[in-house]
């Protein structure tokens, strides 16, 4: 996470955080198990309808129904979570269709609670194909919040210029955790405007994190505040 901030020396931060935990949904559509509600129709389509639903730590994803032709294979489903007044958010990623063959395809539809994956071959009547289905990789927010303080101590003296940008790279080394998280601070970059704090996932669950300081706060040991600007999270 890069937090952009101010400028000085003992630093106190302050975050208020919201972590998501990416969830994958894998559902498998198409077996001998499959229900009965199966029409074709004129133009060679197939639909069935299934409405079976799939639960992952606490998201819970139904598959309404199955379209395909021997151009595409669709997808109409819906998700939500089992929380009371959490809303997970779907990310593009995890969204693809793998065949009897082994080769995997992926959405290019557009429209949530709708995927659609363009076949290369119809998928045969009959028995028909055992197709694997995952629908997606999900976030769950969850309100917590942490602090830490940062002692600069020498740091600035062995501190070096970035020749690119014009910045001062301090490096650091102050971990601290988040409940079961834990982080390291690893550097401040200092800008002719701003600074900038980089905070690295040290365990499993924070990098499993997304830190999303919204409401950041961060006082030096003279009790300056500093103004919070923004920051974004980046997965490897």
């Amino acid at each position: 996470m890069t937090v952009l901030l101010g400028n000085k020396s003992k630093v106190t931060l302050i975050l208020a955080i919201i972590f998501a935990m990416s969830t994958a949904i894998a559902v498998i559509v198409w077996g001998d198990e499959a229900p009965s509600s199966l029409q074709t129709e004129p133009d060679y389509s197939t639909q069935q309808t299934f409405n079976r639903s799939l639960t992952i730590h606490n998201v819970t994803v139904v598959m309404g129904s199955i379209t395909h032709s021997a151009r595409e294979f669709s997808v109409n489903y819906s998700y939500s979570s089992n929380t009371p007044g959490v809303t997970p958010q779907q990310m593009i990623n995890g969204k693809n269709l793998t065949r009897a063959d082994g080769n995997m395809l992926f959405s290019d539809s557009p429209v949530v609670g709708s995927e659609v994956f363009p076949l290369d071959s119809r998928i045969p009547g009959g028995e028909g194909e055992l197709v694997d289905v995952s629908l997606g990789t999900y976030l769950i927010p969850v309100n917590v919040s942490g602090n830490v303080t940062i002692d600069l101590g020498t740091a600035y003296k062995s501190a070096a210029e970035d020749p690119t940008d014009g910045s001062i790279t301090v490096p650091l080394n102050t971990m601290f955790s988040i409940e079961h998280r834990i982080y390291r601070i690893a550097k401040m970059l200092i800008f002719p405007s701003d600074f900038r704090l980089w905070i690295e996932p040290v365990n499993e669950s924070a990098r499993r994190t997304a830190l999303v300081a919204n409401e950041a706060t961060l006082t030096d040991n003279a009790g300056n505040l500093y103004q919070h600007v923004g920051g974004d999270t980046a997965f490897d």
